[in-house]
C-alpha cells in the first residue's frame, strides 16, 4: 500500500505535527486559532468528522477545507468552492538577490494592510507565528512581502507574496519567493505553494523560477449557519 503524502490532506498533517501549537486538534478535526488562520483540517471526509468540526467553529464564520462538505449535513453550508494549482519545487532557484528584514511582530498591521490591499493571502493578528516572514520596505513602509503558513512534516508552504502596485515589476516578488525557496530547501524542506485555477501570470511566473504543478487542489469555502 502506498504512503500517502502529508500534501494529500495538508491542513490536518500541519495541524497535527508542526502546528500542533497554532490551533485545536479533536480526533477527526481541528482548526487553527481564529487569529492564526481560517484553514481547518479532517482526519477523514466523514459525517462523524464534519460534525466534530462544527463543535470547534462558530456559526457564521467562513472557514476554507480541502473537503466538500457531505450534501444536506445540517451543520454546514458550502459557500464557495475554488481550485488551486499546488506546485512543488525540489532544487534551488537562481534569481537576482536583494536584501530583506526578516518581519516581527511590530510589522504586523503594516502586513495586514498590504495583504488587503493586493489580496495575496488571509492574514491574521497571529498569520505570523505560522512561519518565517520577510519583507521590503521604502522609507520604512512595507511594499512587499511573503512568508510561511501550512507545514506538514517534511514541506513548508510558501504563501503572502504580495507587492504594493506602485513597486511591481521590479523583481522583488521574485526575490522573496527565491529567498523563501532555497531557505526552505537548505533546511532539508520541501517547498510548495498554491495558485488559483486561472490567475496566468503567477502560474506563468512561479512556472519560470521552476515549480511544478503536484495537483489541482479544490478549496471548499464553508460556514455553519447562524441559528
Amino acid at each position: 500500500m502506498s504512503q500517502e503524502n502529508p500534501l494529500d490532506n495538508l491542513i490536518w498533517n500541519s495541524l497535527t505535527s508542526n502546528h500542533r501549537h497554532l490551533g485545536i486538534i479533536g480526533e477527526k478535526a481541528a482548526i487553527y486559532d481564529p487569529q492564526v488562520s481560517l484553514l481547518v483540517g479532517l482526519k477523514e471526509n466523514t459525517n462523524e468528522a464534519w460534525s466534530e468540526l462544527a463543535e470547534l467553529v462558530p456559526p457564521g464564520v467562513p472557514k476554507a477545507i480541502g473537503f466538500k462538505p457531505p450534501k444536506n449535513h445540517q451543520d454546514w453550508t458550502l459557500v464557495r468552492e475554488a481550485n488551486a494549482n499546488q506546485m512543488i519545487i525540489e532544487k534551488p532557484i537562481t534569481f537576482k538577490e536583494m536584501e530583506f528584514e526578516t518581519l516581527t511582530a511590530s510589522d504586523v498591521p503594516q502586513m495586514m494592510e498590504l495583504m488587503k490591499l493586493t489580496e495575496a493571502a488571509p492574514f491574521e493578528q497571529r498569520t505570523i507565528a505560522m512561519g518565517k516572514y520577510i519583507g521590503y520596505k521604502v522609507d520604512e513602509k512595507l511594499v512587499a512581502m511573503g512568508g510561511e503558513r501550512a507545514h506538514p512534516v517534511g514541506f513548508v508552504e510558501i504563501s503572502a507574496i504580495g507587492t504594493h502596485p506602485d513597486f511591481r515589476r521590479r523583481g522583488i516578488g521574485t526575490a522573496i519567493t527565491g529567498t523563501l525557496t532555497n531557505d526552505i530547501i537548505e533546511r532539508g524542506e520541501v517547498p510548495f505553494l498554491h495558485v488559483w485555477a486561472g490567475n496566468e501570470p503567477a502560474f506563468k511566473c512561479y512556472k519560470r523560477l521552476g515549480y511544478v504543478t503536484r495537483i489541482i487542489a479544490p478549496v471548499y469555502f464553508v460556514m455553519k449557519p447562524p441559528r
